[in-house]
Protein backbone atom coordinates (compact mmCIF):
# COMPACT_ATOMS: atom_id res chain seq x y z
CA UNK A 1 0.00 0.00 0.00
CA UNK A 2 2.92 2.60 0.80
CA UNK A 3 4.71 1.26 -2.28
CA UNK A 4 0.93 2.54 -4.05
CA UNK A 5 0.58 5.66 -2.39
CA UNK A 6 4.46 6.65 -3.81
CA UNK A 7 3.82 6.03 -7.42
CA UNK A 8 0.71 7.83 -7.13
CA UNK A 9 2.31 11.05 -5.69
CA UNK A 10 5.14 10.39 -7.67
CA UNK A 11 2.71 10.40 -10.91
CA UNK A 12 1.10 13.31 -9.26
CA UNK A 13 4.22 15.60 -9.30
CA UNK A 14 4.93 14.76 -12.79
CA UNK A 15 1.61 15.26 -14.05
CA UNK A 16 1.85 18.63 -11.72
CA UNK A 17 5.34 19.57 -13.97
CA UNK A 18 3.95 19.00 -16.91
CA UNK A 19 0.76 21.00 -16.91
CA UNK A 20 2.40 24.24 -14.89
CA UNK A 21 5.13 23.85 -17.99
CA UNK A 22 2.10 24.06 -20.50
CA UNK A 23 0.72 27.16 -18.72
CA UNK A 24 4.00 29.14 -18.86
CA UNK A 25 4.14 28.56 -22.27
CA UNK A 26 0.57 29.58 -23.03
CA UNK A 27 1.18 32.90 -20.56
CA UNK A 28 4.18 33.79 -22.32
CA UNK A 29 2.71 33.08 -25.83
CA UNK A 30 0.01 35.61 -24.44
CA UNK A 31 1.58 38.19 -22.89
CA UNK A 32 4.75 38.29 -25.07
CA UNK A 33 3.33 38.43 -28.21
CA UNK A 34 5.64 41.27 -29.34
CA UNK A 35 8.97 39.68 -28.49
CA UNK A 36 10.45 38.03 -31.84
CA UNK A 37 9.94 34.29 -31.74
CA UNK A 38 13.69 33.78 -31.28
CA UNK A 39 13.99 35.71 -27.78
CA UNK A 40 10.20 33.88 -26.96
CA UNK A 41 11.78 30.40 -27.27
CA UNK A 42 14.93 31.47 -25.34
CA UNK A 43 12.28 32.42 -22.24
CA UNK A 44 10.24 29.26 -22.84
CA UNK A 45 13.21 26.87 -22.84
CA UNK A 46 14.32 28.49 -19.29
CA UNK A 47 11.14 28.98 -17.95
CA UNK A 48 10.30 25.86 -18.41
CA UNK A 49 12.96 23.89 -17.28
CA UNK A 50 13.07 25.92 -13.63
CA UNK A 51 9.70 24.94 -13.54
CA UNK A 52 9.45 21.28 -14.85
CA UNK A 53 12.39 20.60 -13.02
CA UNK A 54 11.77 22.25 -9.22
CA UNK A 55 8.17 20.75 -9.30
CA UNK A 56 9.94 17.62 -9.93
CA UNK A 57 12.69 18.03 -7.55
CA UNK A 58 10.28 19.19 -4.72
CA UNK A 59 7.83 16.57 -5.26
CA UNK A 60 10.63 13.59 -4.78
CA UNK A 61 11.54 15.10 -1.78
CA UNK A 62 8.28 15.31 -0.32
CA UNK A 63 7.31 11.75 -1.24
CA UNK A 64 10.55 10.49 0.08
CA UNK A 65 10.88 12.10 3.12
CA UNK A 66 9.66 10.07 5.36
CA UNK A 67 12.14 7.02 4.22
CA UNK A 68 15.50 9.86 4.56
CA UNK A 69 17.09 9.47 7.64
CA UNK A 70 17.08 12.79 10.03
CA UNK A 71 20.49 12.80 10.42
CA UNK A 72 20.45 13.40 6.36
CA UNK A 73 17.74 15.15 5.90
CA UNK A 74 19.22 18.58 6.23
CA UNK A 75 21.64 17.67 3.59
CA UNK A 76 19.16 16.27 0.85
CA UNK A 77 16.44 19.29 1.79
CA UNK A 78 19.43 21.77 1.57
CA UNK A 79 20.83 20.21 -1.71
CA UNK A 80 17.22 20.61 -3.40
CA UNK A 81 16.41 23.74 -2.68
CA UNK A 82 19.96 25.20 -3.95
CA UNK A 83 19.02 23.53 -6.86
CA UNK A 84 15.69 24.89 -7.54
CA UNK A 85 17.27 28.58 -6.17
CA UNK A 86 19.78 27.62 -8.95
CA UNK A 87 17.18 26.96 -11.85
CA UNK A 88 14.94 30.09 -11.11
CA UNK A 89 18.12 32.53 -10.56
CA UNK A 90 18.71 30.96 -14.09
CA UNK A 91 15.57 31.46 -15.85
CA UNK A 92 15.16 34.86 -13.98
CA UNK A 93 18.33 35.84 -15.75
CA UNK A 94 17.41 34.78 -19.42
CA UNK A 95 13.94 36.40 -18.97
CA UNK A 96 15.38 39.87 -17.40
CA UNK A 97 17.59 39.78 -20.53
CA UNK A 98 15.31 39.64 -23.31
CA UNK A 99 12.98 41.87 -21.29
CA UNK A 100 15.43 44.25 -21.33
CA UNK A 101 16.50 44.09 -25.02
CA UNK A 102 12.95 43.95 -25.86
CA UNK A 103 12.47 47.45 -23.38
CA UNK A 104 15.31 49.38 -24.78
CA UNK A 105 14.95 48.12 -28.18
CA UNK A 106 11.12 49.59 -28.01
CA UNK A 107 12.46 53.03 -26.45
CA UNK A 108 14.93 53.23 -29.08
CA UNK A 109 12.73 53.21 -31.77
CA UNK A 110 10.38 55.58 -30.36
CA UNK A 111 13.96 57.82 -29.77
CA UNK A 112 13.62 57.65 -26.20
CA UNK A 113 16.53 56.08 -25.41
CA UNK A 114 20.33 56.31 -27.20
CA UNK A 115 22.96 53.77 -27.55
CA UNK A 116 20.33 51.23 -27.36
CA UNK A 117 23.28 48.25 -27.03
CA UNK A 118 25.33 50.01 -24.64
CA UNK A 119 22.11 50.48 -22.41
CA UNK A 120 21.03 47.32 -22.53
CA UNK A 121 24.61 45.84 -21.51
CA UNK A 122 24.47 47.92 -18.36
CA UNK A 123 21.06 47.06 -17.13
CA UNK A 124 21.78 43.21 -18.07
CA UNK A 125 24.76 43.73 -15.96
CA UNK A 126 23.06 45.32 -13.19
CA UNK A 127 20.09 42.77 -13.11
CA UNK A 128 23.02 40.22 -13.14
CA UNK A 129 24.26 41.31 -9.78
CA UNK A 130 20.96 41.26 -8.19
CA UNK A 131 19.33 38.36 -9.28
CA UNK A 132 22.92 36.45 -8.60
CA UNK A 133 23.19 38.33 -4.83
CA UNK A 134 19.37 37.07 -3.78
CA UNK A 135 19.97 33.71 -4.90
CA UNK A 136 23.34 33.68 -2.93
CA UNK A 137 22.00 34.59 0.09
CA UNK A 138 18.63 32.49 -0.68
CA UNK A 139 21.19 28.98 -1.07
CA UNK A 140 22.63 30.24 2.49
CA UNK A 141 18.72 30.15 3.94
CA UNK A 142 18.05 26.63 2.38
CA UNK A 143 21.02 25.29 4.74
CA UNK A 144 19.93 26.99 7.85
CA UNK A 145 22.78 29.47 7.48
CA UNK A 146 21.09 32.58 9.68
CA UNK A 147 21.26 35.59 6.77
CA UNK A 148 21.68 38.68 9.46
CA UNK A 149 25.14 37.88 10.93
CA UNK A 150 26.13 36.63 7.52
CA UNK A 151 25.31 39.90 6.14
CA UNK A 152 27.12 41.92 9.42
CA UNK A 153 30.18 40.17 8.82
CA UNK A 154 30.03 40.48 5.30
CA UNK A 155 29.55 44.01 5.41
CA UNK A 156 33.05 44.00 7.58
CA UNK A 157 35.12 42.13 5.22
CA UNK A 158 32.91 44.40 2.12
CA UNK A 159 34.51 47.10 2.99
CA UNK A 160 38.10 45.56 3.27
CA UNK A 161 37.37 43.82 0.01
CA UNK A 162 36.39 47.70 -1.79
CA UNK A 163 39.52 49.32 -0.36
CA UNK A 164 41.41 46.41 -2.31
CA UNK A 165 39.46 46.61 -5.35
CA UNK A 166 39.59 50.50 -5.99
CA UNK A 167 40.50 50.16 -9.25
CA UNK A 168 37.74 47.63 -9.76
CA UNK A 169 35.26 49.37 -8.28
CA UNK A 170 36.56 52.72 -10.66
CA UNK A 171 36.24 50.52 -13.55
CA UNK A 172 32.59 49.34 -13.06
CA UNK A 173 31.66 52.96 -11.90
CA UNK A 174 33.32 53.99 -14.98
CA UNK A 175 31.66 51.83 -17.24
CA UNK A 176 28.35 53.00 -15.97
CA UNK A 177 29.74 56.44 -17.20
CA UNK A 178 30.30 55.48 -20.53
CA UNK A 179 27.14 53.56 -21.12
CA UNK A 180 24.94 56.56 -19.62
CA UNK A 181 27.57 59.86 -20.99
CA UNK A 182 27.49 58.78 -24.50
CA UNK A 183 31.49 58.94 -23.96
CA UNK A 184 31.84 55.83 -27.14
CA UNK A 185 29.87 54.22 -28.55
CA UNK A 186 29.69 50.17 -30.16
CA UNK A 187 30.71 50.29 -33.67
CA UNK A 188 32.62 53.43 -33.02
CA UNK A 189 35.98 54.39 -34.46
CA UNK A 190 37.86 55.46 -31.92
CA UNK A 191 41.98 56.85 -31.66
CA UNK A 192 42.97 56.58 -27.78
CA UNK A 193 46.51 56.64 -26.37
CA UNK A 194 48.04 56.00 -29.63
CA UNK A 195 45.38 53.02 -30.67
CA UNK A 196 43.14 53.24 -33.47
CA UNK A 197 40.75 51.03 -34.11
CA UNK A 198 36.40 50.10 -33.52
CA UNK A 199 34.92 49.70 -30.55
CA UNK A 200 34.13 46.35 -30.52
CA UNK A 201 32.07 46.01 -27.15
CA UNK A 202 31.82 47.97 -23.53
CA UNK A 203 31.83 45.13 -20.68
CA UNK A 204 31.35 46.17 -16.64
CA UNK A 205 35.00 46.54 -16.39
CA UNK A 206 36.38 46.86 -19.35
CA UNK A 207 36.58 48.65 -23.26
CA UNK A 208 37.43 46.33 -26.26
CA UNK A 209 38.85 48.54 -29.21
CA UNK A 210 39.41 46.03 -32.50
CA UNK A 211 42.49 48.17 -34.37
CA UNK A 212 43.07 47.68 -38.06
CA UNK A 213 45.31 44.88 -38.29
CA UNK A 214 42.98 42.88 -36.07
CA UNK A 215 44.32 43.15 -32.85
CA UNK A 216 41.83 43.16 -30.20
CA UNK A 217 43.08 46.14 -27.25
CA UNK A 218 40.77 45.79 -24.10
CA UNK A 219 41.51 48.63 -22.31
CA UNK A 220 40.17 49.95 -18.44
CA UNK A 221 36.71 51.49 -18.50
CA UNK A 222 38.62 54.01 -16.07
CA UNK A 223 41.33 54.57 -18.55
CA UNK A 224 38.71 55.61 -21.00
CA UNK A 225 37.17 58.17 -18.86
CA UNK A 226 39.76 60.11 -17.34
CA UNK A 227 41.80 60.41 -20.73
CA UNK A 228 40.95 62.56 -23.65
CA UNK A 229 39.61 60.35 -26.73
CA UNK A 230 38.95 61.00 -29.94
CA UNK A 231 35.62 59.85 -31.27
CA UNK A 232 35.24 59.81 -35.18
CA UNK A 233 31.63 58.84 -35.34
CA UNK A 234 30.77 62.19 -33.20
CA UNK A 235 29.25 63.83 -34.73
CA UNK A 236 29.29 61.77 -38.50
CA UNK A 237 31.65 59.14 -39.72
CA UNK A 238 34.97 61.05 -40.69
CA UNK A 239 36.52 58.48 -43.75
CA UNK A 240 40.06 59.99 -44.43
CA UNK A 241 43.66 59.39 -44.75
CA UNK A 242 46.29 62.12 -43.12
CA UNK A 243 49.79 61.21 -44.48
CA UNK A 244 52.76 63.56 -43.53
CA UNK A 245 55.60 63.65 -45.83
CA UNK A 246 58.46 65.86 -45.11
CA UNK A 247 61.14 66.99 -47.87
CA UNK A 248 64.53 68.79 -47.07
CA UNK A 249 64.68 72.52 -48.37
CA UNK A 250 64.98 73.31 -51.47
CA UNK A 251 62.33 70.82 -52.98
CA UNK A 252 59.83 71.97 -55.79
CA UNK A 253 56.72 72.12 -53.58
CA UNK A 254 54.26 72.37 -56.66
CA UNK A 255 56.46 69.73 -58.20
CA UNK A 256 56.05 67.13 -55.12
CA UNK A 257 52.39 68.18 -54.78
CA UNK A 258 51.81 66.76 -58.20
CA UNK A 259 53.40 63.51 -57.49
CA UNK A 260 51.96 62.83 -54.62
CA UNK A 261 48.07 63.71 -55.96
CA UNK A 262 49.06 61.80 -59.31
CA UNK A 263 50.46 58.36 -57.53
CA UNK A 264 47.41 58.56 -55.13
CA UNK A 265 44.35 58.91 -57.37
CA UNK A 266 45.47 55.40 -58.47
CA UNK A 267 44.77 53.64 -55.25
CA UNK A 268 41.38 52.31 -55.94
CA UNK A 269 39.85 52.98 -52.24
CA UNK A 270 40.54 56.38 -52.66
CA UNK A 271 37.51 58.56 -53.71
CA UNK A 272 37.18 62.16 -54.43
CA UNK A 273 39.99 64.91 -55.36
CA UNK A 274 43.14 64.19 -52.59
CA UNK A 275 44.39 67.26 -51.45
CA UNK A 276 48.33 68.43 -50.76
CA UNK A 277 49.03 71.14 -48.06
CA UNK A 278 52.03 72.57 -46.78
CA UNK A 279 51.52 72.95 -43.45
CA UNK A 280 54.97 73.44 -41.45
CA UNK A 281 58.46 74.65 -42.34
CA UNK A 282 60.88 73.00 -39.49
CA UNK A 283 63.93 73.25 -38.24
CA UNK A 284 65.04 70.82 -41.24
CA UNK A 285 62.47 69.54 -43.72
CA UNK A 286 59.23 71.32 -45.63
CA UNK A 287 56.14 68.88 -44.14
CA UNK A 288 53.64 68.30 -46.61
CA UNK A 289 50.02 66.91 -45.55
CA UNK A 290 48.37 64.64 -47.85
CA UNK A 291 44.63 64.16 -47.12
CA UNK A 292 42.31 62.23 -48.75
CA UNK A 293 39.09 60.14 -48.36
CA UNK A 294 38.40 56.56 -48.81
CA UNK A 295 35.40 54.28 -49.35
CA UNK A 296 34.56 52.98 -45.86
CA UNK A 297 35.88 53.09 -42.49
CA UNK A 298 38.27 49.95 -42.77
CA UNK A 299 39.83 51.01 -45.31
CA UNK A 300 41.61 54.08 -43.49
CA UNK A 301 44.28 51.35 -41.96
CA UNK A 302 45.39 49.40 -45.42
CA UNK A 303 44.92 52.22 -47.69
CA UNK A 304 47.63 54.77 -45.63
CA UNK A 305 49.78 51.98 -45.75
CA UNK A 306 49.85 52.20 -49.68
CA UNK A 307 49.99 56.02 -49.80
CA UNK A 308 53.41 55.34 -47.78
CA UNK A 309 54.54 53.32 -49.81
CA UNK A 310 53.16 54.21 -53.52
CA UNK A 311 54.43 57.91 -52.71
CA UNK A 312 57.72 57.21 -51.55
CA UNK A 313 58.50 55.03 -54.59
CA UNK A 314 57.06 57.58 -56.91
CA UNK A 315 58.97 60.43 -55.18
CA UNK A 316 62.31 58.85 -55.36
CA UNK A 317 61.70 57.92 -58.60
CA UNK A 318 60.60 61.75 -59.23
CA UNK A 319 64.09 62.91 -57.56
CA UNK A 320 62.73 64.64 -54.56
CA UNK A 321 64.23 63.96 -51.29
CA UNK A 322 62.89 62.92 -47.98
CA UNK A 323 64.35 64.53 -45.05
CA UNK A 324 66.18 63.84 -42.31
CA UNK A 325 67.46 65.24 -38.91
CA UNK A 326 70.41 67.50 -40.10
CA UNK A 327 72.24 70.12 -38.31
CA UNK A 328 74.04 72.76 -39.66
CA UNK A 329 77.47 73.82 -37.44
CA UNK A 330 79.11 77.51 -38.79
CA UNK A 331 83.10 78.07 -37.66
CA UNK A 332 84.73 81.08 -38.03
CA UNK A 333 88.34 82.46 -38.03
CA UNK A 334 90.48 85.15 -38.64
CA UNK A 335 91.58 83.85 -41.88
CA UNK A 336 88.50 82.06 -43.58
CA UNK A 337 84.90 80.95 -42.96
CA UNK A 338 83.34 77.85 -43.45
CA UNK A 339 80.48 75.46 -43.17
CA UNK A 340 80.43 71.60 -42.27
CA UNK A 341 77.06 69.71 -42.43
CA UNK A 342 76.61 67.53 -39.59
CA UNK A 343 73.90 64.28 -39.96
CA UNK A 344 72.37 62.75 -36.77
Amino acid sequence: METTRIFILLFITIAVAKLLSFLDRIALERFMREVSDEKLLKMKRATKMAIFWSVILAGFYLVLRDVIPKESDIYVRGSVYTVIILLFSYAAKKVADVMIDFTVSQGARKGLIKMSKNVSNAMKNVTDIIIFSIAFFLVFWAWGVRVGPLLTSMGLVGAGVAFAAQATISNFFSGLIIYFDHRVRVGDYVNFNGISGVVEEIRTLSTRIRTWDNTLVTVPNSSVVNNPIEDRHLPEIEKKVKVKLSFVYGTDVEKAKKVIIKTVKKIKTIVGEPVVYLTNLGDYSVDLLLVASVKSIEDVWTTTCEVNEKVYNACNKAGLEFAFPTQTLEVKNASKEFNVKLKK
